[in-house]
């Protein structure tokens, strides 16, 4: 199984950001390392919240310390949830693991479809299958080809566990 790190909000009570994220991620056998980027009571959607970002200079100190213990190095991928301020953005920019393969040529919007399929209620094989047809139909082209080439990826086979 992968292990991730995520950057993220972390919350007393209910499940957003970490506390959400990491007993998901848990629960399907992966190895979770965290960095909580605010510190909160609760959701602030609800009419009172406590708390605060955690500094920067925290969480670059908590990146060495953990660096140092090799951890790091290990991590598969990065997840970046809410980033309170800009210089959280820095952080998550700095907090790369290791540069992982591109596909050359593909065009932006990947992100936004598969969100747009999950949140349909496509289930995850069938919405990877969708993309990656999308994607090969789309390489090298200024924009995802997605009204252009519906008749193909929208019909294409969904992956297996074993390719996710």
């Amino acid at each position: 199984m992968a292990r991730v790190l995520i950057l993220s909000s972390w919350v007393a009570h209910g499940h957003v950001g970490l506390c959400a994220g990491v007993p998901a991620l848990q629960a399907l056998g992966h190895t979770v390392t965290q960095l909580p980027t605010v510190m909160l009571s609760n959701h602030p959607g609800w009419p009172q919240v406590a708390g605060a970002p955690v500094p920067p200079e925290c969480l670059y100190e908590m990146m060495a310390a953990l660096a140092a213990n090799g951890w790091l190095t290990e991590q598969d991928a990065l997840l970046v949830g809410y980033l309170p301020t800009p210089a959280h953005v820095v952080v998550a920019a700095d907090a790369r693991i290791h540069p992982a393969p591109l596909r050359d040529g593909v065009p932006h919007g990947v992100g936004d479809v598969f969100a747009a399929l999950i949140a349909a209620g496509v289930p995850l094989g069938m919405a990877l299958g969708h993309l990656s047809a999308l994607i090969d139909n789309s390489l090298h082209a200024p924009h995802l080809r997605i009204a252009e080439t519906a008749a193909t990826w929208t019909r294409a086979a969904p992956l297996t566990a074993t390719e996710i």
